[in-house]
């Protein structure tokens, strides 16, 4: 029996929910990747989900302290996906020089293994937003000129400060 094109459809739609509930429960696993900063209590280290979830909140936030305009949406979803890589990668130390030297080609493999799991139009998008901002190219045009990320300890500082 033929199948139609609306069941070629549904089948195809059916495969991109697929691939995108993998993606949704792979990236679960983030909340098991712990950095090397303490929440701002100092109880515990830091996962690698709420670190990204306060980056995307900072940025909702502050955004209308940049120097310069600010593509909101693009920022948010830089900031939600940049460390996803680090489900297989691990959490690098920003100071450990060491580290940062097999850095590079570990995350790209660990990108095109996690971000591979959406569909294509999802995992092109995703792929160079990540590449975007490990490579900076985004050039002061969004928050990452306030080095949000790289400064955690100075954002909990000041949060502590103003508020603790």
């Amino acid at each position: 029996m033929k199948k139609t094109d609306a069941s070629d459809e549904g089948e195809s739609m059916n495969q991109r929910l697929h691939e995108q509930i993998q993606f949704l429960l792979e990236i679960d696993k983030l909340k098991h990747v712990f950095r090397r900063t303490k929440v701002l209590n100092g109880s515990r280290y830091e996962n690698d989900a709420e670190h990204a979830w306060h980056l995307a909140m900072m940025a909702l936030v502050l955004h209308e302290f940049s120097n310069e305009p600010v593509e909101l949406s693009k920022v948010v979803k830089m900031v939600l996906i940049h460390d996803l890589v680090e489900i297989d990668a691990g959490d690098a130390f920003l100071y450990d020089d060491n580290n940062l030297i097999s850095k590079g080609e570990t995350e790209t493999k660990a990108a095109m293994r996690v971000f591979g799991l959406l569909p294509e139009d999802q995992r092109r998008e995703f792929m160079s937003l990540w590449q975007e901002f490990e490579k900076r190219k985004h050039q002061r045009q969004d928050l990452r000129q306030l080095s949000i990320d790289s400064s955690h300890s100075s954002r909990t500082r000041i949060l502590k400060d103003t508020h603790g």
